[in-house]
C-alpha cells in the first residue's frame, strides 16, 4: 500500500471513531430527526476534510516523493543527468537538494571517468599498434604476422580455404645502401612497403620479417592468385627509380611463395618453404617468383602478360 493510501486509511478510520462517539454522545440528548441532520453535517464536514486533506498531501508529499523515488531509480541504472524540482523549504526541498547536488557530483565523475577511459583506450591502441609494427615501413612486425598466419591457418584448415604464404627480398639491396647511403636506403624500404600494402587487399597481412625481407599472408587465395599479386609487387619494385637514373643499381626483387597444404600446415612449415623458394628464386637469377611444390620448385617465367609460369 502506498503513502497515499496510507494516510487516506488513517483519516477515515479516525473519522468513523469521531462519528461514532459523536453518534453515540448526540443519540442520548437529542430527538431522531435531529440526530440525522447532525450526522450528515458530521459526514459532509468529514468528506471534505477528507478531500482537502488527501489532495494537499497529493500535492507536498506523495508527488514529490515518487518524483524523488523515480529519479533515484534512474540513478542506480547510472542515468546522472536527473534533477529534482522540489522548492519546498522542508524536509523533502532538503532531500531533492542533496540528491541534485549528488547528481551533479555523479555526472561530472562519469564525464571524467568516460573521458578517461577513451584516453586509456586510445594509449593502449597506440602502444599495441606500436608493438605489432616495424617503425620504419609502418608495416607489421615479424611476430605479429607469425601470430596472425596462426590463426589464419586454423581458420583456411576449418573452412577448407586457400591459404599463401610470400616471401619477397630485395636483390643486392646491400649494394644499393653502398651506392646511395643508408638513408636512402631507408626511403627505399619504405617505398617498397608501400608498393606491397597497395598490391594487397584489406584482409591480407604484410610485414616487415627482417632486413629487406618481407611476408606476406594472403587469405582465401590459391597458386594463380599469389602469383598475380607477386608480379604486381615484382614489376613495380622493378620500375622504381629511386636514386636510380638510369646509371648504378637499381631495385629488383624475389619473391617465393608457398602454399597451405595437408604437408604443411604449421607457421614454422609455411615460412620455411616460402623462403626456401625465395632463395632458389634469387640462385636462379634474381627479379623472379617460384612456387614451393612438395617435389621440387615451380619457376614463374617473369615474360609480359599473359604471364607464362614453368614447372
Amino acid at each position: 500500500m502506498g503513502i497515499r493510501q496510507k494516510i487516506t486509511a488513517a483519516i477515515f478510520i479516525t473519522m468513523i471513531a469521531i462519528l461514532a462517539i459523536l453518534y453515540f454522545v448526540a443519540a442520548g440528548s437529542v430527538a431522531a430527526d435531529a440526530l440525522a441532520v447532525v450526522t450528515v453535517v458530521l459526514l459532509s464536514g468529514f468528506a471534505a476534510i477528507l478531500v482537502v486533506v488527501n489532495t494537499t498531501m497529493a500535492h507536498l508529499v506523495i508527488a514529490p516523493t515518487a518524483e524523488l523515488e523515480c529519479a533515484m531509480n534512474l540513478a542506480k541504472t547510472g542515468v546522472f543527468d536527473t534533477r529534482i524540482d522540489i522548492r519546498t523549504r522542508d524536509e523533502l526541498g532538503d532531500l531533492a537538494d542533496s540528491f541534485n547536488q549528488l547528481s551533479n557530483m555523479l555526472e561530472r565523475n562519469e564525464y571524467i571517468n568516460q573521458a578517461l577511459a577513451r584516453r586509456l583506450k586510445n594509449s593502449f591502441d597506440e602502444a599495441n599498434l606500436q608493438a605489432h609494427t616495424d617503425t620504419l615501413t609502418e608495416l607489421f612486425n615479424r611476430r605479429y604476422l607469425e601470430k596472425q598466419l596462426s590463426i589464419h591457418i586454423c581458420k583456411a584448415l576449418a573452412e577448407q580455404s586457400k591459404l599463401a604464404v610470400v616471401f619477397c627480398d630485395l636483390d643486392s639491396f646491400k649494394k644499393y645502401n653502398d651506392e646511395y647511403g643508408h638513408q636512402e636506403g631507408d626511403e627505399a624500404l619504405k617505398a617498397v612497403s608501400m608498393i606491397i600494402k597497395a598490391s594487397l587487399r584489406e584482409e591480407d597481412i604484410a610485414a616487415r620479417y627482417g632486413g629487406e625481407e618481407f611476408a606476406l599472408v594472403l587469405v582465401q587465395t590459391d597458386i594463380p592468385g599469389a602469383k598475380a599479386v607477386s608480379e604486381r609487387i615484382r614489376r613495380a619494385v622493378e620500375n622504381f627509380a629511386g636514386k636510380n637514373e638510369g646509371e648504378g643499381p637499381g631495385l629488383t626483387i624475389s619473391i617465393g611463395i608457398a602454399m597451405l597444404t595437408s604437408t604443411s600446415q604449421t607457421v614454422n612449415s609455411l615460412i620455411r618453404n616460402a623462403d626456401q623458394a625465395m632463395y632458389q628464386a634469387k640462385r636462379a637469377g634474381k627479379n623472379q617468383i617460384i612456387v614451393f611444390v612438395q617435389t621440387g620448385l615451380d619457376r614463374a617465367a617473369l615474360l609480359p602478360p599473359p604471364l607464362e609460369f614453368k614447372n
